[in-house]
Parts: C-alpha cells; structure tokens; sequence
C-alpha cells in the first residue's frame, strides 16, 4: 500500500516527539558512568536550561552533564552567555551549602572571640592548611572551629591530630603542629577526630583546607584573610 507524503511526514515527526520524550534517569546515568569508574556514584538527575542536556551530581558533589540518553558526557562549567556567570558554580554552592547549625562544634578544636562563626576541615600536614592558619588568627570577631580532618595521603597526620586534641590547650597545639613543631600529648578519648573524619565524608569534604561559613557556604582551598573577611561580609 502506497503512503502519502504526509503520511510519512506525520510518522516521523511522531519519532522525533518520542525521541526528544526520552529522558535521562539516575539509574541510566549510573550505568554509563559505572562502566568507565566502578567507583562513581550517582546521586541525582535533573533536567537544565537546555533541552536534552541533563545535570548529573555525583557522591562528592561533583556536576557532570550528559544528554537524554546518556551517549554524550560534558565536563565543564555551563556558562550562561548572557550574564557569563557559571551556572555550574551557582548549582555547586546551592548544593554544598552546609546547615552550619548542624555541625558539631563541641568536636572542633576552637580559637578567636566574636559573633561571627567559621569552620574549617584542616589536615596537620597539608600545606595550604599551615598556609592558612596564620590567616584565621587575623579574623577579629569571629569564632574558628578546626575540625581535624587526617588525610590518608598524608600517613602522619592521624597521630598529629590525636595528639592536638589529646593536648590540654587544644588551641595552642594546633598552633605548634602548623607551624610544624612537634606536638606530645598523653593518650586520651580522641575519637572525635575519627568522628571529624566521618562528618568531613557525609558532607562532601574531599580536600583540605574547606572552609565553611556560617551563613553554609563552603570555600574549599587557600584564602587570604581579606578575601576570607570579604565572603563573610565583616
């Protein structure tokens, strides 16, 4: 039987509906990803600005972008041309965004007086962490909380840090240990930083120095303590 022009007009443009119906799901994602990286874990999907493109966050609140069905994989910052602000960037602090009155401060090694809080995730051995300190003793007005935060990489750091807190003045051995001395203390219930190490994994914390703000935004890296004094609008 011969078909219309129109006929096959109609059946195609129905193909591309159903095509273009396609939408990427967490499962589909997991399984292109997974097999490259057994490792990566796929949180969620969502749809952008952008038809067929879809936002994919990874555990570790990494952004990845893939189309519907999953063929194409981008890596990079989505940059709105109009504004030329990341839309990536925004999408990142929106979902790093830490409830700052959920940490458990009590579990952080506390230096500085003020009405203003900030937390930071810092490794006794990391450099950028030695760089930094002297930094946040510069904060007038706020309250810094170390959450002592060992990184495998670094095989010393663990013991470092048990022997801060096991420390009489926790604020002083750490002040001893980044400034590279060595820091002796007896052994005591140090489990907090085991517990530092736990909540650095819940929330995200891959790299140290992190800083979080009070207002839960979260600086990861090296900053001056003007551009610090700047995010925090002091």
């Amino acid at each position: 039987m011969k078909r219309s022009v129109l006929h096959w007009g109609i059946v195609i443009m129905l193909l591309l509906i159903a095509d273009s119906a396609v939408a990427l799901d967490a499962k589909t994602a997991q399984q292109v990803l997974s097999a490259k990286d057994p490792n990566v874990k796929v949180e969620r999907v969502s749809p952008t600005s952008i038809p067929q493109v879809y936002e994919v966050i990874l555990a570790g609140k990494q952004i990845l972008y893939m189309d519907a069905n999953g063929r194409y994989l981008i890596l990079g910052k989505l940059i709105d041309t109009k504004t030329w602000k990341s839309l990536t960037d925004e999408r990142l602090a929106e979902i790093t965004r830490v409830e700052f009155s959920k940490l458990p401060l009590e579990k952080a090694v506390k230096f500085g007086k003020g009405t203003r809080k900030l937390a930071v995730f810092d490794d006794p051995d990391c450099p950028y962490c030695r760089k930094l300190h002297p930094e946040l003793q510069q904060l007038e007005g706020v309250e810094v909380y170390v959450f002592l935060f060992p990184l495998p990489s670094h095989p010393k750091a663990y013991d470092k840090s048990k022997a801060v807190w096991c420390s009489k003045d926790k604020a002083k051995a750490l002040d001893e240990t980044m400034q590279g001395k060595e820091v002796k203390a007896p052994a005591c219930d140090a489990s907090a930083v085991d517990d530092s190490i736990k909540l650095g994994g819940e929330i995200g914390i891959n790299s140290t120095p992190t800083l979080i703000l009070d207002s839960g935004e979260r600086l990861p890296g090296y900053l001056p303590a003007a551009d610090i004094k700047k995010r925090m609008k002091l």
